[in-house]
């Protein structure tokens, strides 16, 4: 629900894009231009730079860590789950980065998912 009301302030403010950058992680300087740079060389909706689970090296997390959402994917996608709309909706609210994913390539957009791009991106555990 927090990342939905993130979205509407984004929106009603006139925000080009999301930066999305989780408080549990360390990130170099130079993330967002490299994020930019992804986005802008294949026209990505989206680009999620993939960590690893905390407390778990080597197993993939691809919640929106470290991410980049342009502004044409948060007008037409919401996070706000609606039960009964799909038959692959989730029946919580924990999957929500995975169910917009979803929708933004059924619905026709695109979305970079890449790992160890960026340099060196540190997932705190403690």
């Amino acid at each position: 629900m927090s990342q939905e009301v993130i979205r509407q302030y984004l929106l009603s403010h006139h925000y080009d894009a999301w930066f999305s950058w989780e408080c549990d992680q360390l990130v170099p300087s130079n993330a967002l231009n490299q994020l930019v740079d992804m986005m802008n060389a294949g026209s990505f909706w989206m680009v999620n730079h993939n960590g690893w689970v905390r407390g778990h090296p080597g197993h993939t997390n691809t919640d929106f860590g470290v991410s980049l959402i342009k502004r044409d994917c948060l007008e037409q996608y919401s996070f706000l789950l609606e039960y009964g709309f799909d038959s692959d909706m989730p029946d919580s609210w924990e999957p929500g980065e995975v169910w917009i994913k979803k929708q933004v390539l059924k619905g026709g957009g695109n979305a970079l998912e890449v790992e160890g791009i960026i340099k060196s991106i540190y997932h705190l555990d403690k």
